[in-house]
């Protein structure tokens, strides 16, 4: 029978012969490798096993009949751990020929009779390799898919825009099997010509690439114009050993990958085109997060004050309530005293009698001067007291809804921040627990303080919330930590109150999500936390125990070493 379709065959494909007989097997083996295949051998079931799991066979010519194993229980064990091999079933006798239903249940692609000579064994061969590269794409097709979906899930779920990037970057890594790569954003300030070529800085980079800035300045003349080429076309470019893929979205590009070697496998270059579509997608939606995150949290902030208003005016009502107090006190005493001055001003213009000094000392008792002049400097001091305190609360108010700019990157001290946020939240929290601070030594920090303080403040007020009908106990415990990555500052807010279920313990971070009861919470106090936590590269982790209460504990670095972008 003449062979039809005959594939281009390479060194890549493997076929595994399985035969008793060991002169058929070199015989075969001869022809097969004429054919260009690389050919191993096994005179039984079970070595065939033992090579099936140790090297990569795309098609396995295996005996119906041999001693030890058959070929039916060879192929059944073999598709216990790989379902992608390829089997041909070969015979010497025509009534050994296996069932149909054999075929279809253990995958097998077709039954050789030996007896009908080399050519039909190659058309076998053949017709195998085929359904061997067409079930190999497919596989490559659903793992790239899988893959894909993974991906697509990691960078769109809700991070801030440098660790999307990173993520994005580690993926096409992961993907491509490279090292030296980027990611790069477009930055174009409006007054800047169209026919000038965008600013492209480096916000994700790997081997060589780790810690690059402008993009200008890592690559060469021509490599730079090359990216700048395929930005300007939107289109995937592989120009000298480099590989260029613009990350375009709505409003043209956004970024750019640039992988340092050149991707020519079609499986990777169409696996790539969809990843970079999506996470230009992502890229964009995490700018609008971002913008929306900024807008939410000043709303969140304001809504906290509101919340916390009716508190801090309690707090200032005290002091100013005895303020105005003792000086209505003050008011009668400086009658009384003037009233008595202006009997000794009278007594000075008569003369001195007996009768005189008993009218002014009955004046001086009714008067109960000497009281007076004890009580004055208590009430002088008391009111100076109230006064200082409503001053340090305003003073704490101010630094607590200071609204700053998120480049405003500052050296803090922590403390300082943890102080005026626990005088504001003070009537949220005194009649309910005690605050214990245990603060260790710890540096300043570079980082946005009124952010930190919006995070010390949801805490703890939440801590309170959390207690039951006992008084509870709310600590704060600063300190410092060292490892690999630096030296960090870590802030622990504990409760004593009732802890939090398992079961919802992993949504706490969610948006919305709150236990409170209906207007009693937003739910976006936690979910803000945790993105102001992220935007300082810092973690923010829980434990809880129900019955027994919560710890939340904040780490963070002590510098961000933030490099900005050119200033559009």
């Amino acid at each position: 029978m003449a062979r039809k379709g005959r594939i281009e065959i390479t060194s890549e494909w493997t076929v595994l012969l399985v035969d008793d007989d060991a002169e058929y097997r070199e015989s075969t083996s001869r022809l097969l490798e004429r054919e260009g295949h690389r050919v191993l051998q096994a005179d039984c079931g079970t070595s065939a096993l033992l090579i099936l799991k140790d090297e990569n066979v795309d098609l396995m010519l295996l005996d119906y009949f041999m001693p030890g194993m058959t070929g039916e229980e060879v192929v059944a064990e073999l598709r216990t751990f790989n379902p992608y091999v390829q089997v041909i079933l070969q015979t010497g006798y025509a009534s050994e020929q296996p069932p149909r239903d054999l075929l279809r249940r253990l995958d097998i692609q077709g039954y050789h009779d030996k007896s009908e000579g080399p050519d039909k064994l190659l058309l076998w061969t053949d017709i195998g390799l085929k359904a061997a590269h067409t079930v190999q794409l497919l596989h490559k097709g659903r793992q790239c898919l899988r893959y894909l979906i993974n991906a697509t899930f990691d960078i769109h779920k809700i991070q801030t825009l440098d660790t999307l990037l990173q993520t994005i970057l580690k993926q096409v890594t992961a993907m491509i099997g490279t090292t030296d790569s980027f990611l790069a954003i477009v930055t174009r300030s409006t007054a800047q010509p169209d026919n000038v070529p965008p600013q492209l800085y480096i916000k994700a980079g790997a081997g060589r690439f780790a810690g690059a800035g402008s993009v200008q300045d890592c690559l060469d003349p021509e490599a730079y114009g090359n990216v700048c080429d395929a930005l300007a076309q939107s289109s995937m470019s592989v120009r000298n050993s480099a590989t260029i893929m613009p990350l375009a979205a709505e409003g043209g590009a956004v970024g750019v990958i640039y992988i340092d070697r050149e991707v020519s496998d079609e499986n990777d270059i169409e696996l790539l085109q969809i990843f970079a579509s999506q996470s230009a997608i992502a890229i964009q939606n995490a700018n609008l997060f971002a913008q929306a995150q900024q807008q939410v949290i000043q709303s969140e902030k304001l809504a906290s004050i509101g919340q916390l208003a009716a508190g801090v005016a309690h707090e200032i009502n005290n002091p100013i309530g005895y303020v105005f107090s003792n000086f209505g006190t003050l008011e009668k005493y400086h009658e009384g005293i003037f009233e008595m001055l202006h009997a000794y001003e009278e007594a000075q213009r008569q003369e001195v009698t007996d009768a005189t000094l008993l009218r002014l000392n009955t004046m001086r008792n009714r008067l109960e001067l000497d009281y007076l002049l004890e009580d004055i400097p208590v009430l002088m001091h008391e009111s100076r007291e109230g006064l200082s305190r409503v001053q340090k609360i305003v003073q704490d108010l101010k630094y607590f809804s200071h609204a700053e700019s998120v480049t405003e990157w500052q050296l803090a001290k922590l403390h300082d921040g943890i102080d005026s946020t626990l005088n504001i939240v003070n009537n949220e929290v005194k009649y309910i627990a005690d605050i214990v601070k245990e603060y260790g030594d710890i540096p300043e920090i570079e980082c946005l303080p009124s952010q930190l303080n919006q995070v010390v403040m949801n805490l703890v007020v939440n801590a309170a919330h959390a207690m039951g009908s006992r008084r509870g106990t709310i600590t704060i415990r600063t300190g410092t930590t060292s490892g690999p990555e630096g030296d960090k500052v870590w802030i622990e807010v504990q409760d004593t109150g009732s802890g939090i279920p398992q079961d919802i313990l992993a949504k706490i971070f969610d948006p919305f999500f709150t236990t409170k009861p209906v207007g009693k919470g937003t739910g976006l106090g936690l979910s803000l936390s945790y993105g102001i936590i992220q935007k300082h590269h810092g973690a923010l982790d829980v434990k809880s125990e129900v019955g027994v209460g919560t710890t939340f504990r904040i780490t963070l670095p002590i510098s961000q070493q933030v490099e900005s972008p050119p200033q559009q």
